[in-house]
């Protein structure tokens, strides 16, 4: 599948703009299926959590999201973290938008997504 929307890969943040993140949703894939759906590269690190597989991603005015993978989850999914700041319904729509998904999707939708994610404010 190729997504009408170009996905735009980006070296990650240094530091969140807020000076954290929050997870925004988790994904039924694995970061090699986004890989190979989206064109993605999945850098390996580690942080104070775990070992992990990274690759950011930049949403029209909306800013990084971050498509993460830690050792010791499930292997098929990949949690997507936004600005700890950010609208998060905002940030979910535009994330379903480029790449192409539907809710069904997702294992898991944060609250503070859902809580704003019918609304239709311009983001």
């Amino acid at each position: 599948m190729t997504s009408a929307y170009h996905v735009h890969q980006v070296k990650p943040y240094h530091r969140w703009p807020s000076g954290d993140s929050r997870p925004l949703a988790v994904l039924r894939y694995a970061p090699d299926v986004l890989a190979q759906r989206y064109g993605l590269t999945f850098e390996e690190g580690f942080d104070s959590f775990d070992d992990y597989q990274r690759a950011a991603i930049k949403l029209p005015r909306i800013g990084q999201v971050w498509l993460m993978h830690y050792e010791g989850e499930p292997a098929d999914e990949t949690t997507a973290y936004a600005d700890a700041r950010a609208d998060f319904g905002c940030v979910l729509r535009s994330l379903i938008t480029v790449l192409e998904l539907s809710s069904r999707e997702f294992s898991w939708v944060s609250p503070d997504a859902e809580s704003s994610s019918g609304e239709e404010t311009p983001c």
